[in-house]
């Protein structure tokens, strides 16, 4: 009999303290979940004793880079294999695996290891899909980076501009779809064509398999779940901290503004005495000052740096142009929420700041915005933050 379900992680050695944190947060909002699935390149019975305590319903699986390889019959020393390989690890290849799993469980949940848990979400084992995701940049988009011409791939003949992919860090499958066939299309696709992507790849098998087996999707709100930190709100259950500069163990203004994950960090190593050197420890190291920096898009024209500076004051710069406005507003949007639950803005009292206050301070900031980079350009909502006609920024 299948057991309900079950969550799955990827996990390297170097990562097990973010497991730990993750395993603290999924049981300090109380979510359910039959099973634990931990798929990991070692072996560390004290390591995964330690994990045991947190979560007695864990199972790990050991699968090595040798068995990934010969498994699906992949070349190592081909030039994208090895980069994907060296960049990420070839476990973040193979999340498509799930799949194989619905054998066991009804429904099961993969989860990067770079989240946080807010609140509890077991609602998503619910829906009513057979696969649901949070969209991210869409199936032609992510397939033209290999160079290939999606047209002459008969499982992608049917897909435009539109068709949707997701952002692989959430995604949920269900025991309603033809999960054998699934798993054999996706094996197989990922098979023909791996070699060409140094990214993207462990994404385009689910969505291609979407689009030709005609999946039920439910496509997941941005705002709860999967949701970038910048565009955090308080309905979000899900923060994803993606990109290198962004990690909540090591970037201390998010490090700040999303406390429980360092809470969860602090719970997991005191409890196991399983630390790691990737960890900085803002809260107990004295913070002085740091500074968050990243440009949006490859060739975009848009950064934002801010600087926590000793007196406790955040000091924010942006700078974006009028051919991506939309993306900068809506950053800025993010920008204010993150000010707003770091308890600053600007000299007013924090404990007066609520949600409400949002449409204003955003409304100032997007007036003075708006006159100096498209003075003669169309006025937006400043509510929403994206002008008219102009389509939201798309994660990865």
């Amino acid at each position: 009999m299948k057991e309900e379900s079950a969550i799955v992680f990827h996990c390297t050695r170097d990562y097990v303290f973010a497991l730990g944190a993750m395993l603290q947060g999924l049981a300090g909002h109380a979510v359910s979940c039959s099973r634990i699935i931990v798929y990991t390149d070692f072996r560390d019975d004290a390591v995964f004793d330690a994990l045991r305590g947190i979560c007695r319903g864990i199972e790990f699986i050991h699968y090595p880079r040798e068995a990934f390889l010969r498994e699906f019959g992949l070349d190592a020393s081909k030039p994208n294999i090895r980069l994907y390989m060296n960049r990420y690890t070839h476990l973040c290849y193979v999340k498509f695996k799930i799949l194989e799993l619905l054998a066991r469980f009804r429904h099961v949940l993969f989860m990067d290891l770079d989240m946080h848990v807010t609140a509890n979400f077991d609602e998503v084992f619910s829906l009513d899909c057979d696969i649901a995701w949070k969209n991210g940049v869409p199936l032609l988009a992510k397939f033209s980076r290999s160079g290939l011409d999606a047209a002459g791939i008969p499982c992608l003949k049917d897909a435009d501009r539109r068709t949707p992919a997701p952002n692989g860090g959430f995604i949920l499958v269900n025991d309603t779809m033809p999960y054998e066939e699934a798993y054999a299309f996706a094996r197989d696709l990922f098979c023909r064509y791996a070699e060409y992507f140094n990214s993207t790849i462990d994404e385009i098998v689910f969505a291609a398999a979407v689009l030709s087996m005609g999946l039920r999707l439910a496509v997941l709100d941005p705002e709860v779940y999967n949701t970038p930190p910048l565009q955090a709100t308080a309905r979000t259950k899900i923060v994803h901290f993606i990109g290198r500069e962004t990690k909540p163990w090591s970037n201390a203004m998010f490090q700040r503004v999303f406390p429980g994950w360092i809470r969860d960090y602090r719970q997991f190593s005191g409890r196991t005495h399983c630390v790691s050197d990737k960890v900085k420890d803002w809260g107990q190291a004295g913070l002085t000052s740091c500074r968050l920096e990243f440009t949006y898009g490859g060739d975009q024209k848009f950064g934002m740096s801010c600087q926590i500076a000793p007196d406790r004051s955040i000091r924010c710069s942006l700078a974006f142009n009028a051919e991506n406005y939309a993306a900068g507003a809506q950053s800025l949007h993010g920008l204010m929420e993150c000010l707003r639950r770091a308890g600053q803005d600007g000299g007013r009292d924090p404990g007066a700041l609520g949600p409400e206050d949002l449409p204003a301070l955003f409304a100032s900031l997007h007036s003075r915005l708006e006159q100096a980079l498209a003075p003669e350009g169309p006025r937006s909502d400043p509510c929403s933050g994206i002008p008219p006609g102009a389509a939201p920024a798309q994660g990865s």
